[in-house]
């Protein structure tokens, strides 16, 4: 397995954690979403990547949120 797929295989699951924890709560903090994962390497940008992908919003006050599915 070379360096790439392995990162791409980490941030994955990392998306994955992500959208676990926001089931489990309405909307999270941006700091306080860091922390409960153990303030992760690459956190922005898989935040980044849910969010280009549809499946989070950005809300005011630095809250992430699962988008509503339709």
């Amino acid at each position: 397995m070379c360096i790439r797929d392995r990162s791409e295989d980490m941030a994955s699951q990392l998306q994955t954690k992500i959208v676990k924890c926001l089931r489990q709560n309405k909307s999270v903090h941006y700091e306080e979403l860091a922390r409960r994962l153990g303030s992760p390497v690459g956190l922005a940008a898989a935040l980044l990547q849910l969010e280009l992908g549809g499946q989070i919003l950005r809300l005011p006050g630095n809250q992430v949120a699962l988008r509503a599915r339709v």
